[in-house]
């Protein structure tokens, strides 16, 4: 199954010249992980709310003194939409990546894909998955919302240990 079939395709980006306070905003608002950066449409990068929090809030520095380029991943990973989902899963495992940026052949972001969206397309295309007396489809909204906790504890337990060392930074004496 291709990519573009999977996708969701209507995709908050940002451009590199934004900053860094408005790119935290986006992203908070609509809970993402990570955004995606382009200019003049085409994808150039990511930014992710570690980056965030590790290379700025750690240390206290003002997200206002930084754009989205100074911090970006201009390099990430993505897929292009005509290849398959078996290809997403393959580069997801390969580089423990929970979600991809689709673009299409002129490098113009086309939407983004998830491990979710992959594992529910596989479930729909799959006869014995969408037996109502199946207890797979359960399963699998068991696992998405394991996924999910575990996501967010590592998050919560990630901020509270950045927020520990920046309170340590901050009231050492010089």
């Amino acid at each position: 199954m291709l990519i573009s079939k999977v996708m969701t395709s209507k995709v908050i980006s940002a451009s590199p010249e934004q900053s860094l306070r408005r790119a935290a905003q986006i992203m908070e608002r609509n809970d993402f992980d990570c955004m995606p950066i382009c200019l003049n449409k085409r994808f150039i990068g990511t930014i992710t709310i570690r980056d965030i929090v590790s290379k700025v809030v750690e240390f206290g520095l003002a997200l206002d003194e930084f754009t989205i380029e100074d911090l970006m991943t201009p390099d990430s990973k993505f897929l292009f939409e005509d290849q398959t989902i078996y290809y997403a899963l393959s580069l997801m495992n390969e580089n423990q990546l929970c979600s991809l940026m689709v673009v299409n052949r002129d490098n113009e972001l086309a939407g983004i894909i998830t491990l979710e969206d992959i594992m529910l397309s596989i479930k729909g295309t799959n006869p014995e998955l969408t037996n109502k007396d199946s207890n797979i489809e359960v399963d699998l909204k068991k696992v998405l919302k394991v996924s999910r906790k575990i996501k967010n504890l590592e998050t919560s337990l990630e901020f509270r240990q950045i927020k520990s060392r920046a309170k340590n930074v901050h009231s050492t004496p010089y």
